[in-house]
C-alpha cells in the first residue's frame, strides 16, 4: 500500500549537466543510491539544494501556511483546464457511434510447414553469425580489417540462409 504524500507530482526534462549535477550532489551527500530511481534522485537533490539555500538565507523559511496562496496560482489554472479536457472527452464519447461490423466468417489459416534445417544451412548460419560479429567490431576497430572477400561471402551466406530477403 503506498502511503499519500504532501506536495506536487511533477514531470520535467533534465538537461544533461544538471543529470550529472544530481549525481554529484547525491554523492557528496553519500546517500546510497542502490534501488534508487533518477527521479528521486532529481527530488532529493532538488530538497538538498533548497535547504542549503534556506541555511544561507538566500529563500526564506517558509512554515507551509503560504502553500496555497504562493503555488495555487501555478497549479489552479492547469487543473481547471484538465478538469475541462476530460469532461469534454466524456460528453464526446456518448456522441461517438461506430457503424455496425458485418459478421463475416474468418478465412481458414493454412499452417506454414517449418523448412528443413539442412547441415550446410546450419554451418551457413553460424558462418555468417560469425562475418556479422567481425563487422561490427571492424566499423569500431581500425585495427580489424572487413575485406571485399568477407563482403562477398557474407552476401552469399545471407543469400542462402535468408532466400526470400
Amino acid at each position: 500500500m503506498s502511503r499519500l504524500r504532501p506536495g506536487i507530482v511533477t514531470s520535467i526534462r533534465v538537461n544533461p549537466k544538471d543529470c550529472m549535477g544530481v549525481v554529484d550532489v547525491i554523492d557528496v551527500s553519500g546517500l546510497k543510491t542502490e534501488g534508487m530511481s533518477f527521479a528521486s534522485m532529481t527530488s532529493l537533490a532538488l530538497s538538498s539544494l533548497l535547504e542549503t539555500c534556506r541555511k544561507n538565507g538566500l529563500i526564506p523559511t517558509r512554515d507551509g501556511f503560504e502553500f496555497t496562496a504562493m503555488v495555487g496560482p501555478h497549479i489552479s489554472n492547469s487543473h481547471k483546464r484538465k478538469v475541462h479536457v476530460t469532461n469534454a472527452i466524456g460528453n464526446i464519447g456518448s456522441a461517438i457511434h461506430v457503424p455496425p461490423i458485418p459478421a463475416t466468417v474468418p478465412a481458414p489459416v493454412t499452417p506454414v510447414q517449418p523448412q528443413e534445417v539442412t547441415t550446410e544451412i546450419r554451418q551457413a548460419r553460424s558462418r555468417l553469425t560469425e562475418l556479422l560479429r567481425k563487422k561490427d567490431i571492424a566499423e569500431d576497430n581500425s585495427d580489424v580489417l572487413w575485406s571485399s572477400s568477407d563482403e562477398t561471402e557474407y552476401q552469399q551466406l545471407y543469400k542462402l540462409v535468408y532466400p526470400e530477403g
